[in-house]
């Protein structure tokens, strides 16, 4: 059976240099956080032009269509990106600091063979959800649109994979930049061009197919990032032995993102039940309108995460309250403009950017974009928490906030349809933020809000 590989004592000097080297590597949080966000704002320009372009082309009921069938894609997703994705992030941080990249190697192999495998599993599901469809659903939801979205599904898993390992060594923006600029943008280029000649109809065949494309060019164009930007000693090392531990830290990292991810799609989900795919097309457009105030936030928390491990990893709690305060406050400014934005102009600007169809998203997109600046206010609590293995805690917490979303949904819903999912969604992070506020000052004492409150660390 082959082992891992030993250091030897006479190399262990080497070992150091290399990892200090590593070290210098990384960029700062600002500069990180920077580049990220200027990727992040170019992600967005690109969505709203992709957006606009399918609402027009789909109308409210076809982008409801096209919500669901991108939100069972992202549950789908969950064993990969939320289960080995986080894994490997959190293995390669720590390898910065101690030099064990076998492991590292073993898990990225393991999730590549185990996306495959879900792949074929959501192929048949895809399937059978299109044998059961129910009446009203397009008949273009058969074979051809189960092909596509399992092939959206395989690539982007093997790319989300890519991303958390050049995030874990501290190369946050090449890691996001196929996912933020390469997939939005050839998808966008590809419905244009259709759109500008004439020669295709906006289908939601032609629609997904143009997804497909855009998921194998950022895979494409990621694998070449990554074999450019990848630690010498991670390629040269030697790919460890299994490790039942990996397995099931992999499984506790995608339970609690199962119960996070379907916290975040909750109350999309029980719109479309409830209420109408109307109310969900509506519901589609506040949600991406709001998450451009977030841009900070997911910048900077891409960052954050990495710093969060290796900070843990060197018992340094003030590096990480100085992370955790400055993540903050620039995550809750930057919502600021957008909510002003909206409150001055949005009666005009909705319109006009997505069609008059789309007038009534207004006020949904007003209370997400209100529970926006709470989240960010708030700060990162769940991915400190994430980063120093507190992911079991972090699975109990979400199972709260969901509970207070089904709750809320099935009392508003039924009477305010998308502007009660708004408002369930908002009282769900509230609830939420203030849990992993309190459980990051009890266990690690840091305040992770922009208040930024400096407590002792108990001995």
């Amino acid at each position: 059976m082959r082992q891992p590989e030993i250091p030897q004592p006479g190399g262990m000097r080497d070992q150091a240099q290399s990892r200090q080297a590593a070290c210098r590597m990384q960029p700062s949080l600002l500069k990180s956080g920077i580049a990220v966000t200027f990727l992040r704002g170019l992600n967005v320009v690109i969505g709203f032009a992709l957006l606009a372009v399918l609402t027009r082309a789909l109308g409210p009921d076809g982008l409801g269509i096209y919500a669901y069938a991108t939100t069972f894609l992202m549950l789908a997703a969950i064993p990969i990106s939320y289960g080995w994705a986080p894994l490997i992030l959190r293995a390669a941080a720590r390898a910065l600091q101690d030099g064990n990249w076998p492991p590292v190697k073993y898990m990225f192999r393991r999730a590549r063979l185990i996306a495959a495998i879900v792949t074929a599993v959501a192929l048949g599901g895809g399937l059978l959800l299109a044998w059961i469809a129910p009446a009203g659903w397009p008949a273009a939801a058969g074979l051809t649109i189960a092909l596509l979205l399992a092939t959206i599904f395989y690539f982007d898993q093997l790319s989300a994979l890519r991303t958390a390992l050049l995030r874990g060594v501290g190369q946050a923006a090449q890691g996001q930049m196929p996912e933020m600029l390469v997939r939005p943008g050839v998808q966008l280029f590809i419905l244009l061009v259709a759109l500008v000649t004439g020669v295709v109809t906006l289908s939601l065949e032609f629609i997904f197919a143009a997804l497909a494309v855009a998921s194998i060019s950022a895979y494409v164009f990621g694998a070449w990032l990554l074999s450019k930007s990848a630690p010498a000693d991670l390629t040269q090392s030697v790919e460890a032995e299994h490790d039942p531990a990996w397995a099931k830290g992999a499984k506790v990292l995608a339970l609690s993102a199962a119960i996070t991810m379907v916290n975040a799609n909750t109350d999309l989900l029980l719109l479309g039940v409830i209420g109408t795919l109307e109310d969900v097309g509506l519901y589609k457009v506040a949600v991406q309108v709001s998450l451009a105030g977030a841009l900070v936030y997911t910048s900077l928390n891409m960052v954050a995460v990495q710093r969060f491990a290796t900070g843990y990893a060197a018992a340094n709690f003030q590096e990480m309250q100085k992370t955790a305060t400055v993540s903050a406050r620039l995550s809750a400014l930057a919502v600021v403009p957008l909510a002003i934005v909206l409150l001055i102009y949005g009666e005009r600007l909705v319109p006009l950017l997505f069609g008059e169809a789309f007038a009534a998203a207004l006020a949904p997109m007003l209370i997400l974009t209100f529970a926006q600046f709470i989240n960010a206010g708030s700060g990162m609590g769940r991915s400190l928490l994430m980063a120093t293995g507190l992911e079991d805690v972090v699975a109990k917490t979400a199972l709260l906030a969901l509970a207070v979303k089904i709750a809320a949904c099935l009392a508003l819903i039924p009477s305010y349809g998308a502007e009660g999912a708004a408002v369930a969604s908002a009282l769900s992070l509230i609830v939420w933020n203030g849990v992993l506020w309190w459980l990051c000052w009890r266990r690690h004492s840091v305040d992770t809000s922009a208040v930024g409150w400096s407590f002792t660390r108990p001995q």
